[in-house]
């Protein structure tokens, strides 16, 4: 099976629906965002705060191509799909695949989130700015499901679907089979 890499925007879920993904593909679920921060040896947060959001984004870059390219899921951050590079560099190697939600439900989800830098404290207004930069770049994504109105468990079973009509073209999901 060819590595499934979950892009979208912050508060679209990808870290909830990958884990629940990869546990009924049964294949590792790898969460970008916690790998960084083992890197560094500190959070997100202190990452910007200490190093900048350069550093943060070359870090970014070094997990992700350091992650398998078969038998794998990755949960990206919100901002993987800001580097042409990374973009290129996950369609070449896996599936790239959009978790679309709409920025209102992304505004009620992350309301009182004040652990990602880029919208924590009085920067919560620009939010919607930086979704819409980002929209476009998100939309190049081999495979989009709209996510905002369903239950984590119903678009697991969506994901699995729509991989599983890909796979006739792409070999996308390998042999995986539901039933063992």
């Amino acid at each position: 099976m060819r590595t499934i890499f979950l892009t979208g925007f912050m508060g679209s879920g990808k870290t909830t629906i990958g884990t629940m993904l990869g546990e009924k593909l049964r294949i590792p679920a790898y969460d970008m965002d916690q790998l960084i921060v083992q890197k560094a040896g500190k959070s997100i947060n202190e990452i910007f705060d200490d190093d900048g959001e350069s550093i943060f984004r070359q870090l970014e870059s070094d997990v992700l191509k350091s992650l398998p390219l078969e038998n794998a899921l990755v949960m990206t951050g919100g901002g993987i799909i800001l580097d042409e590079g990374n973009r290129k560099w996950m369609k070449e190697n896996g599936l790239t695949v959009y978790l679309q939600c709409s920025i209102d439900q992304i505004k009620k989800r992350l309301e009182n989130d004040e652990t990602r830098p880029l919208i924590n404290g009085s920067k919560k207004k620009d939010i919607e700015i930086i979704f819409l930069s980002r929209k476009e770049l998100y939309e190049e994504a081999e495979l989009t499901v709209d996510v905002t109105a369903l239950e984590p468990s119903v678009i697991v079973d969506l994901l699995i679907e729509r991989l599983k009509s890909l796979n006739n073209t792409h070999n996308i999901m390998g042999d995986y089979n539901e039933n063992e």
